[in-house]
């Protein structure tokens, strides 16, 4: 399980566990990563982020 601590657009802290991101969109201003909940409550979330998407996965091994 890989956690990162990322940053809201107003500086809010987040603590992501990236296992949970099905997407990650890069934006002008960082990214926009969407999230899956539990599949028997069909839950999706999304947060936008100050982060690149190589800064948020740097590290993490996908294979």
């Amino acid at each position: 399980m890989a956690w990162r601590k990322l940053t809201n657009s107003d500086g809010t802290p987040y603590y992501v566990n990236l296992d949970a991101v099905t997407h990650i969109y890069r934006t002008e201003s960082g990214s926009w990563l969407m999230l899956a909940g539990r599949s028997n409550q069909g839950y999706a979330a999304s947060i936008n982020v100050k982060e690149t998407p190589a800064e948020i996965l740097s590290g993490v091994d996908l294979s």
